[in-house]
């Protein structure tokens, strides 16, 4: 813990004067189970969704559970990503001035025929869209929060707000949060731990082409052809 922090937080303080909260995100690269635990470290109230409870389950948390008993508030809670209910919950949680954190990289439901595309990896997707929905139904800022390297270890760095020219056009704002998302990724691909997942966000008819279902041999195929795009 001595050698992971959260830096440029004065980011994040400027963001949460406006009382809308933020909205955190990151990729599955290095230790990003940690980002939530070390926002709520750093004094701000955050919420984070997760999937299998392995934030609750993280040693850090144990910190966290001191620092809440000492507050005598709950700095870190944690919303379950298969609850009806998690977008008007995690609405709420904005407006009372927390922070959201929320993976970026995952995939929306590829066998939907009406669900939209963005370009990702050199390929189209089916994308997650709960993170630029948030933000057209709140207008709350949107951070990326991403693993460094410097001389005496790694931190976490809050990078600079997403510039996002139409606020309420969530299929241009998902574009933007995969294409920082991609940027990450491109910088040390062999961090990127959903590589082996790519396939689940790719369309169906992609899938159908490119992927036949189950086998190492298709997905490593899958792998090649984002990193290697036809030109």
């Amino acid at each position: 813990m001595n050698r992971l922090a959260i830096v440029e937080c004065d980011k994040l303080d400027r963001a949460l004067e406006s009382g809308r909260g933020a909205i955190v995100f990151s990729c599955h690269m290095g230790p990003y189970l940690l980002v939530p635990a070390l926002l709520s470290l750093a004094g701000y109230r955050t919420v984070v969704v997760e999937k299998l409870g392995l934030v609750e389950g993280a040693l850090v948390a144990r910190q966290v559970r001191r620092l809440n008993r000492s507050l005598t508030r709950t700095m870190l809670e944690t919303e379950m990503a298969y609850d009806d209910l998690l977008l008007k919950k995690l609405v709420r949680h904005l407006r009372d001035g927390k922070l959201v954190f929320m993976m970026g990289d995952y995939h929306g439901d590829r066998l939907t025929s009406k669900a939209r595309r963005v370009r990702f990896m050199g390929h189209e997707i089916v994308p997650g869209r709960a993170i630029a929905w948030l933000h057209a139904k709140t207008a709350a800022p949107i951070f990326p929060v991403m693993e460094r390297r410097a001389q005496g270890g790694r931190y976490f760095g809050v990078l600079d707000q997403l510039e996002l020219d139409i606020p309420q056009k969530v299929d241009y704002n998902t574009q933007a949060v995969y294409c920082t998302i991609e940027q990450e990724i491109l910088r040390s691909p062999e961090k990127w731990l959903l590589w082996m997942d790519y396939h689940l966000m790719l369309s169906k008819k992609q899938v159908n082409q490119e992927l036949p279902s189950g086998t190492v041999a298709a997905r490593r195929k899958g792998v090649e052809a984002s990193l290697h795009p036809p030109q």
